[in-house]
């Protein structure tokens, strides 16, 4: 891995991880997408270091020749104000995702906007 990259995933890691650390006791995706919309700074840097995680380790993959688990578009790129608005609709179509960890959440909805194609055999 790069030198750059290797130190942007590190910083995201630690990022994501002090900010989960600060919101674990209020992980629900519910209540996140509440304190998100809300404009509750603790939880909109918690949802950008998700985001942004995800996005990353997508990226990462894609380029060490893994399959991706989701298949973005790549314009316009999404913001974390896409990704909270694709997670909240999923949420309000499955009752179950609002008590579910917001991060597990946000990754099944970039999933199901962003399908990937099928392996070729």
């Amino acid at each position: 891995m790069p030198p750059r990259i290797g130190r942007i995933a590190g910083v995201t890691v630690f990022a994501v991880f002090f900010a989960a650390r600060a919101c674990a006791d209020t992980g629900a995706a519910g209540e996140q997408i509440a304190k998100y919309r809300a404009h509750d700074r603790v939880t909109r840097a918690y949802a950008s270091g998700v985001v942004n995680a995800l996005i990353w380790a997508n990226g990462l993959a894609r380029n060490q020749g893994k399959p991706e688990v989701f298949c973005q578009t790549a314009d316009p790129p999404m913001t974390v104000d896409d990704a909270v608005a694709l997670t909240e609709t999923y949420a309000a179509t499955r009752p179950a995702a609002k008590d579910a960890p917001f991060a597990l959440v946000v990754l099944q909805a970039l999933i199901d906007a962003f399908p990937c194609p099928a392996p070729k055999p």
